[in-house]
């Protein structure tokens, strides 16, 4: 009897860890891009390679009112575990004569709380100058694709977004979304050729699915 009992809990437990298992995310190997919000330009990726991370907050910061540096928070789709990748642009101001982030401040983030809710859509805010080259970064929104059950996996696409913004954010420019059943894995930074400023963002999307 006792024997029994042993091989009918051997079973029941390689089902539960087979059935655990089963409900992990990943993220498919189906990279796109969304088109730009705000200007485009030369470009940065940020944020890591891999399967499992999606992101789920921006945070940017200024110096001498020139945005320029940028940081992520890319956090494992089954853990929770948070890595913060940054980019930092490495131009020279023309008008300072001095990188633009040797000293950055103004800190901004937006960001959605709880373990489920992913990037999937985005805007940016812009000066509004009458030379368009001189507009850049002021404000980022940002909208929640939410992991809602993994058992079959079920996605909802939130319409309250979180908004951050400087002064002198004068026009919101174009939301850009991912397709359905996309989730935003890293971020297409466009800055001006020279490394000085942000003018624009777009999301890397990769399709969210159990493994």
């Amino acid at each position: 009897m006792r024997t029994r009992v042993s091989i009918a809990m051997f079973f029941l437990l390689t089902t539960l860890v087979c059935g655990a298992e089963a409900q992990d995310l990943t993220l498919a190997d189906d990279a796109t891009f969304t088109p730009v919000s705000g200007y485009a330009g030369a470009t940065k990726i940020l944020g890591p390679t891999g399967g499992f991370r999606g992101l789920t907050a921006i945070e940017w910061w200024e110096d001498s009112d020139e945005p320029c540096k940028i940081r992520l928070d890319s956090v494992n789709v089954n853990t929770g575990d948070v890595n913060q990748p940054e980019l930092v642009l490495n131009g020279i101001q023309p008008r300072l004569g001095s990188q633009p982030c040797s000293s950055p401040g103004n800190r901004k983030r937006v960001a959605f709380a709880g373990a489920a809710n992913w990037i999937h859509k985005v805007q940016v805010c812009t000066t509004d100058k009458k030379d368009s080259s001189e507009d850049k970064l002021k404000g980022i929104r940002i909208w929640p694709a939410t992991v809602n059950d993994r058992s079959p996996l079920s996605i909802s696409y939130g319409s309250t977004a979180q908004e951050d913004k400087h002064t002198h954010c004068e026009k919101w420019r174009s939301e850009v979304a991912c397709p359905q059943g996309k989730i935003g894995a890293r971020l297409r930074v466009h800055h001006d050729g020279a490394e000085t400023k942000v003018i624009g963002l777009a999301l890397e999307c990769r399709t969210l699915r159990l493994q």
